[in-house]
């Protein structure tokens, strides 16, 4: 074995090359840090997307049966499908399929382009008035960095330009992948036709619009070619402006007299915004959404898009148009990467005050200098694997830091002990490696092997996301292996000239002797009382899972953001107007908080995705948000706690949802019925959901059923229909023309400017014609249906002057007010209504998920209904077996490795019960700190599953090493007790203190972790060394005293 070893002493007699690589390797770790990709969140695969099948005119039952039901049964022929997540919305004209992919698809680019190859083709087999499928499965491109460009005093095409100009220059930076325009209202010439003044003059609407479709049509104009020349033929537009459009004739008869535009309409040119509309601090604005293109460094893109910003606007900007940054990525991936630094810092220090008070004050400065360069030198192999710094890289380097000088503890530990016994400098370096080389190098492959288990089993999102965290620990823990016994005997032979310290020779005790005088005075009470001491251990786990239920359990953390969204929902059916005022109203209030920095108003529309977990909200009228601004996260939490409870219910037609940014994309509470027969699972859905408004703690309690709503049924008589020429598409057209806007044309205009570098340039803009009705005579009854004007198609444009061409709708169809369906909600094909509600802010889910799935499953439910438990319940319960499998095989890594080193299963099982024993410290740990237990914390128990499987095998080697040298099993535990006390005593510290910056950071997503490996180590820490020894004791007494006996006997006989 020492032969096999004699590579130790190579990197200490050739210390000059070996400082040589370490500083290159830490120089190249240092440089790393600052180019490597950086991101907020590790990537992972949205596997959603949406399918949109339109069909003008058809009514939610009839889109139902002819377009929603063929589509889902042929996406569902797609194995990539996750049938059961897949939801469809049938509404009037429109089909839309919310497709989720299974959570072992990772190609999902791949997967999408056969889904809309064949949707190509499928399409053929749907009705003929399907005018489009459209499919869009970009649902996780998360905008970098999102800009408002705003002013009190400039029209939309003003803050267009600028815009547009801001847009090309920022697309010039390498790494921009998109930069998309959000907001714009484009200005347009409105023709408000006055309907009777067309009935008089006996002209249907449709000949205005033939008329100025005729006029913007561009054919191909020909050209004629010679041997010097080719001469192309251009006719110029004969519609140009205002002016031109009025003048233009609708209709001419032999007589000379004719009927123009302006007869029969008035031009209006304006900015239409009945879609919805943004505003930013209560001025209108355009937002530029930017993408950073994969594998880039976000902070530098920060840089990169702040530089280009800046000159464009110290250019020939006015004044009053601001520039103003709504979501910064760069900037949080910035604060990320510099509390890192402070971390590592905090945590380098920490360490080296434990290591000073532990250790004589030259072990410990060699022994804390392994921190840093372990770290850099892991970055620098970190960024040469590809893997980018983010929320979880990050993580790991701070989690690992107490461990990566365990190693280093124990090969200092070992020189000291060899110095102590006279051997040489060198040849005690040497000697100490080569003693503990094997059980750290076993040790340490242990401690990384079980991270991977749960990323195998982890599937979709959270398995993308977790991934990584296996390998960045398996960098640091081996590298630090590495420096332990390539750099520490260097170190230790400059620095450490001869065991102990000047208080050992003065006789003086420092803190270890004091903790070891403690504990062997513990020691010999458990050993007086061994029953007592096993019986309270085990009480003391029981009563840690008796906790369980009192904690917080959430998947994922809220995000650490400086900013929520304030979402406003009013019932369907409610005009725009009706959601500005209270979408106004509400950003009043906040922009008069002085916490406030900035509110950006989303009218009718929503934000594009600016946070990885928060999806684009499907928009309509009835629908507002807005996006708040704070210095700081504290801030955050205390705006959300105030105004949550205040302004909820504030207003009684709207529900405001305040959500703070999350990483869990799911409802807190969502129940879901299941059945054919509509009134059935909306009466099992109000029965629900008149339960669940009984409970406090909830709001918002709602379901996605919609109320139907009325609908004009108009039944055309076949035989008068088609004497006057009138079939039930121009009727379907005219009805649209007078009811809605149509688009005829546009003209172009060119403006003349100068650019913000002082240069001239012209601008050519797009005017839409859209003709609408007199607002003034719009249809608002029944009656103004019956008497609208149809113009027969075959005299649409021939009428005879002062005679009308066209015939009230009511002679040619009956018009009845029925009742028509929403919308008609499907999952995995069937019909489905689902109640869903959002708890109070710091509400205990658990309990009231309980109570709610109590009542649920006693529900008399009617006939052919059924129900299902959702939200993170749902989420939980398809998380907790892929975890358990996860642990569990982690479990049988521990087992093989610790049977491998004991070769013993009677003890082998004792270590694997003993892993309970870290149960308690970190059940108490995140009681105290009311912490949220998910799955950051999960990280956290399996580093204390590594940390109590070391120190198990310190105690347990001991205790066989001495009984096989003659000792009693009690005398055999009790020494391993009280001489392994000290080195597992100064690891677990070590590891416990190195996640204090994590603690004291405060982060949602990373404290617990902290808090589990502090608390739990401490816990883990007290129980291994005071009740392991008496278990082992236990364990093999009967079987000593057997052997004993036996051997009496023999020795009588």
């Amino acid at each position: 074995m020492m032969k096999s070893m004699s590579w130790v002493a190579w990197p200490l007699k050739n210390f000059k090359i070996t400082a040589l690589l370490v500083t290159l390797l830490t120089a190249f770790g240092l440089y790393s840090m600052y180019v490597m990709p950086k991101d907020e969140f590790p990537p992972y695969v949205i596997r959603q997307g949406v399918v949109i099948a339109v069909n003008p005119g058809a009514t939610s039952e009839e889109i139902e049966a002819q377009v929603a039901r063929p589509l889902e049964r042929y996406l569902f022929t797609f194995k990539e499908v996750r049938r059961e997540k897949t939801t469809t919305t049938s509404m009037n004209g429109m089909c839309m399929v919310m497709v989720y992919l299974r959570e072992d698809v990772n190609n999902k680019d791949e997967v999408w382009s056969k889904i809309k190859h064949g949707l190509n083709n499928f399409k053929q087999q749907l009705p003929q008035g399907v005018m489009a499928v459209i499919t869009n499965d970009d649902f996780g491109d998360t905008c970098a960095r999102l800009v408002a460009i705003e002013s009190s005093q400039r029209s939309y095409r003003e803050l267009q330009q600028y815009s547009d100009e801001l847009a090309d220059r920022l697309r010039r930076i390498k790494s921009v992948s998109n930069v998309q325009q959000i907001g714009n209202q484009q200005e347009q010439l409105t023709l408000y036709v006055d309907r009777e003044r067309l009935a008089a003059y006996g002209i249907g609407q449709t000949a205005i619009a033939q008329t100025l479709s005729a006029q913007g049509l561009t054919t191909m104009s020909g050209s004629i070619s010679t041997d010097q020349r080719n001469i192309t033929f251009h006719i110029a537009p004969t519609q140009q402006s205002e002016s031109e459009i009025a003048e233009q004739i609708i209709y001419s008869d032999a007589a000379g007299r004719s009927v123009k535009v302006k007869d029969v309409a008035r031009i209006v040119r304006e900015y239409d915004n009945s879609g919805g509309y943004i505003e930013q601090n209560g001025h209108r604005c355009v937002l530029l959404s930017m993408e950073m293109a994969e594998g880039h460094n976000i902070v530098q893109y920060g840089k990169d898009v702040d530089r280009v910003i800046e000159e464009y606007r110290n250019g020939q900007i006015p004044d009053d148009v601001h520039f103003n940054t709504i979501t910064d990525l760069p900037q949080v991936v910035g604060d990320s990467v510099s509390e890192f630094v402070v971390n590592l810092m905090e945590s380098m220090l920490i360490i080296f005050i434990v290591m000073l008070i532990l250790f004589p004050w030259r072990s410990a400065v060699v022994t804390a200098t392994i921190v840093p360069l372990s770290t850099f030198v892991s970055i620098g192999l970190m960024y040469a694997c590809d893997i980018p710094l983010n929320i979880m890289s990050l993580a790991c380097l701070i989690v690992v830091l107490g461990m990566i000088v365990d190693n280093s503890i124990v090969v200092v530990d070992g020189y000291l002990e060899y110095l102590g016994k006279g051997m040489e400098r060198h040849q005690a370096a040497i000697e100490s490696v080569k003693q503990y080389f094997m059980p750290m190098l076993l040790a340490t492959v242990c401690i990384c092997a079980i991270f991977y288990p749960i990323v195998l089993t982890m599937t979709g999102e959270a398995g993308d996301v977790i991934k990584i965290f296996p390998l960045c620990m398996t960098i640091n823990l081996m590298v630090s292996l590495v420096l332990a016994v390539c750099v520490m005997p260097i170190l230790e032979v400059r620095l450490i000239k001869k065991a102990g310290s000047r208080r050992k020779e003065q006789g003086k005790k420092d803190l270890t002797d004091h903790v070891q005088h403690i504990y062997e005075k513990a020691l010999a009470w458990n050993f007086r009382h061994p029953w007592l001491t096993i019986v309270g251990a085990l009480a003391l786990v029981a009563g840690g899972g008796l906790i369980f239920p009192q904690l917080k359990m959430r998947q994922f953390p809220y995000a650490d953001r400086n900013q929520f969204a304030v979402e406003i929902y009013l019932p369907e059916g409610a005009g725009l107007e009706d959601t500005r005022v209270i979408a106004d109203s509400m950003a009043k209030i906040l922009k008069a908080d002085e916490r406030v920095t900035g509110v950006t108003s989303f009218i009718g529309c929503s934000s594009p995705r600016f946070h990885v977990a928060y999806a684009p909200k499907v928009a309509g009228k009835n629908f507002a948000q807005l996006i708040v601004n704070t210095p700081d996260i504290r801030t955050t939490n205390a705006v959300l706690d105030e105004y949550m409870a205040r302004y909820s219910n504030h207003w009684p037609e709207a529900y405001v949802k305040f959500q703070q940014m999350d990483f869990l994309d799911v409802p807190t509470y969502e129940y879901r019925f299941y059945g054919e027969n509509l009134d059935s699972i909306r009466s099992a859905a109000e029965t629900l959901m008149g339960e669940m408004r009984t409970i406090p703690e909830l709001e918002w309690v709602h379901t996605d059923y919609d109320q139907p709503a009325p609908v004009a049924d108009i039944k055309l008589d076949p035989v008068a229909a088609a004497q006057l020429g009138i079939n039930r598409t121009s009727a379907a057209l005219q009805l649209a023309m007078n009811s809605g806007s149509l688009k005829v044309g546009s003209i172009w205009e060119t403006t003349n400017g100068i650019q913000s570098d002082g240069s001239a340039v012209q601008h050519s803009y797009e005017l839409p014609i859209v003709i609408k009705s007199e607002p003034s005579k719009e249809m608002t009854s029944y009656d103004d249906i019956r008497n609208l004007y149809i113009t027969p198609s075959s005299t649409a444009l021939q009428p005879a002057m002062g005679k009308s061409a066209g015939v009230p709708l009511r002679q040619v169809a009956e018009v009845e007010p029925v009742w028509s369906e929403t919308k008609i909600l499907h999952r995995n094909g069937e019909r489905c209504i689902s109640v869903t509600a959002e708890g109070k802010r710091g509400t205990l889910a658990l309990p009231i998920q309980n109570r709610i799935i109590d009542f649920v499953e006693n529900m008399q439910l009617p006939q052919g209904v059924r129900a299902e438990i959702g939200g993170e319940t749902e989420k939980n319960n398809e998380l907790i077996p892929q975890i358990a499998a996860g642990l569990s095989l982690s479990m049988v890594i521990i087992f093989f490795f610790l049977l491998f080193n004991f070769k013993r299963f009677d003890l082998t099982l004792l270590s694997i019960f003993a892993i309970g024993l870290a149960v308690p410290g970190a059940m108490v740990g995140l009681l105290i700190a009311n912490r949220v237990l998910g799955l950051t914390s999960l990280f956290g128990f399996i580093t204390l599953m590594g940390i109590i499987m070391r120190n198990e095998i310190l105690i347990f080697e001991h205790a066989d090493q001495k009984m096989a040298e003659g000792m009693s099993p009690r005398d055999a535990a009790y020494d391993a007790g009280r001489r392994r006390m000290v080195p597992i005593f100064l690891t677990t510290a070590t590891t416990a203190v190195g996640v204090i910056p994590m603690i004291i950071g405060q982060s949602s997503f990373w404290m617990p972790v902290g808090i589990t490996i502090f608390a739990g180590g401490i816990g883990t820490l007290i129980l291994v060394v005071t009740v392991l020894p008496v278990v082992y004791w236990k364990l093999y007494e009967k079987e000593y005293q057997a052997k004993k006996a036996s051997a009496n006997v023999e020795k009588e006989s």
